[in-house]
């Protein structure tokens, strides 16, 4: 509605009336004409606070109140990734054997890489003093959001956001490349308000919104980034195998990240910072599925989460040489010997690049027969029980090598 035009035509209106009737005041008695002169000065002065006092009640608000409605242009793009593997599930290699050698293969490298998140943006000018735009905003994922303002010629603006109770969550002021962190409801309509009431400029409004969850069961490598300041990213994770699993930090331009896991029930497993190298060392329900998060409040960088999975357990009972080997920090390799006669047997170790490896034998039972530690050419002595199945593990903390379990009778 232009309210200059009908303001000019409501006021000369008025005035007309108001000057013919005092004219002709002696014909129409006095009473009618005060009435009627106050009616058209009441006119004159809405027309005026209309024109002058309320601006966003004409131009600027019919330029944006398109922008009060959610629209498409507000919603997070697809999440796409892309794959080295074809598989479904995490899969391992089966052993080959010549012979009386039996040879375990390396863990397998399965690649997924998440694409970068593309954020929404939501464009606005400030023309007039005092004014302030609307937008509504509905997310689709609950999670992170920020909200970051620029392309402001001057100054600052004042933003606030509620929840759909009209609670507010945010009222502050922002300048170029300063934003909002909130933890938002998918589902959930937010309102947020630009304004000032002396800047005058465009601005842009960037919403960077919460990724979905990755599912990284099938994947020993995901690589990912952090774009945005206070970024979760989200992974569930649900192991083939019961046994030790380990989530390692790589990739990271500069500083460490947050890393955060939790089992099905909800359940805090860990929460720590880790750099590059680093990582969580965790025993795994086969099954079960776990929730890895990791983020930073400033750290802006790619990063790869490697995921080391746990070796399903080998049959080395018609063997006598097993060629196994450590890839990660805390790895243990689960075995299972059943002999064909009682007697005495030796396992040994050999080829070691470095240090020693834990050895663990159990019984049937799981009872522990022998726990401890050994170097190249170090063994365990045992009587064994035929046709019982034994467990051996071995493992360490910090050593990086190949080994050959030999099985001596």
């Amino acid at each position: 509605m232009d309210w200059n035009v009908l303001g000019g035509v409501l006021s000369f209106i008025s005035i007309v009336i108001t000057l013919l009737l005092w004219i002709l005041g002696g014909k129409i008695r006095l009473f009618i004409r005060l009435v009627v002169s106050s009616i058209a000065i009441m006119v004159v002065i809405f027309v005026a606070y209309q024109v002058y006092f309320q601006p966003l009640n004409g131009d600027a608000e019919d330029a944006y109140q398109e922008g009060v409605e959610p629209s498409l242009s507000m919603l997070p793009p697809t999440l796409t990734t892309t794959s080295t593997s074809t598989h479904e599930l995490f899969t391992h290699d089966s052993p080959s054997s010549d012979g009386a050698v039996l040879r375990v293969p390396l863990l397998r490298k399965n690649s997924l890489s998440v694409d970068m998140g593309t954020p929404t943006e939501i464009a606005g000018s400030i023309t007039v003093s005092g004014q302030v735009d609307e937008r509504s905003f509905t997310p689709i994922l609950s999670g992170n959001y920020r909200f970051v303002m620029s392309g402001l010629t001057e100054g600052h603006v004042n933003v606030t956001i509620l929840n759909s109770d009209g609670f507010e969550l945010a009222c502050t002021t922002r300048r170029n490349e300063e934003g909002i962190n909130l933890t938002l409801e998918a589902g959930e309509v937010y309102l947020i308000s630009i304004g000032h009431w002396n800047v005058i400029s465009p601005y842009t409004l960037i919403v960077w919104h919460q990724k979905p969850i990755v599912n990284i069961s099938a994947y020993s490598e995901v690589r990912d980034s952090m774009q945005y300041d206070s970024q979760m990213n989200d992974y569930s994770f649900t192991p083939l195998i019961n046994g030790n699993y380990r989530f390692e930090i790589s990739g990271l331009t500069s500083g460490h990240v947050n890393v955060t896991i939790l089992n099905s029930d909800g359940f805090e497993l860990a929460r720590t910072t880790r750099r590059n190298g680093e990582g969580i060392n965790l025993t795994l329900e086969a099954g079960e599925t776990y929730s890895i998060s990791i983020g930073h409040w400033n750290v802006i960088s790619p990063y790869t989460l490697i995921a080391w999975h746990q070796k399903p357990t080998v049959d080395v009972f018609q063997h006598s040489e097993v060629r196994d080997s450590i890839q990660y920090d805390s790895q243990r390799n689960g075995y299972s010997f059943t002999p064909l006669i009682n007697g005495n047997y030796r396992f040994e170790i050999s080829g070691l690049t470095s240090g020693h490896v834990n050895v663990t034998i159990l019984n049937s039972d799981g009872f522990e027969l022998a726990r401890t530690t050994r170097r190249n050419e170090e063994g365990i002595n045992l009587t064994l029980e035929a046709g019982e199945t034994y467990s051996i593990s071995i493992g360490h903390w910090n050593v990086i090598s190949p080994y050959t379990l030999n099985i001596l009778r």
